[in-house]
């Protein structure tokens, strides 16, 4: 079996390296990454760039990543991992489109129980109404590393089964 090639977009306070990145490359998995420059000029359609480059199997996203993520999945039919995505409580105006795409792609959903950034209960709201698999665990917003691999571990086979049956 072929690695799977993941593309990750972290949030609006985080920055390269990260370890989820180190995480994915453990289980070999290929990463694409880049700097998300979210202040910059049109940091979507510069992420458009990169992943459509890349060619992933999965996009994961981190909070504002997170909502990246999931557009960029419903524009190009790609399943997504979102770890707290700020799908509602968006307070940063960056270059995204008016509507999510026509897709609807599998989608796993880590949600932190003590999210104080992004609320909790309204996310988990959103994540059910989009269908995704919905894992809950008890850290913040922040992901801590080891939650994130213990999760990933977890969903392998699903993952697997999801992008090579296609």
């Amino acid at each position: 079996m072929r690695p799977i090639r993941a593309y990750f977009l972290h949030g609006l306070e985080s920055t390269l390296p990260s370890s989820k990145v180190e995480i994915m490359e453990k289980i070999n998995w290929k990463v694409g990454a880049h700097h998300m420059n979210y202040k910059g000029y049109n940091p979507y359609e510069q992420t458009i760039e990169y992943v459509t480059k890349f060619n992933p199997d999965i996009v994961i996203g981190s909070s504002l990543g997170g909502l990246i993520a999931r557009y960029i999945s419903t524009y190009y039919n790609i399943p997504s991992i979102l770890l707290n995505p700020a799908l509602h409580s968006k307070n940063y105006n960056i270059d995204l489109p008016n509507e999510f795409g026509k897709f609807e792609p599998k989608i796993w959903a880590l949600l932190g129980g003590n999210d104080m950034v992004v609320n909790f209960h309204q996310n988990r709201r959103e994540m059910k109404k989009i269908n995704a698999s919905i894992f809950i665990d008890n850290h913040a917003h922040r992901t801590p590393a080891d939650i994130f691999n213990k999760f990933i571990l977890k969903i392998l086979p699903e993952i697997q089964s999801t992008i090579f049956s296609n």
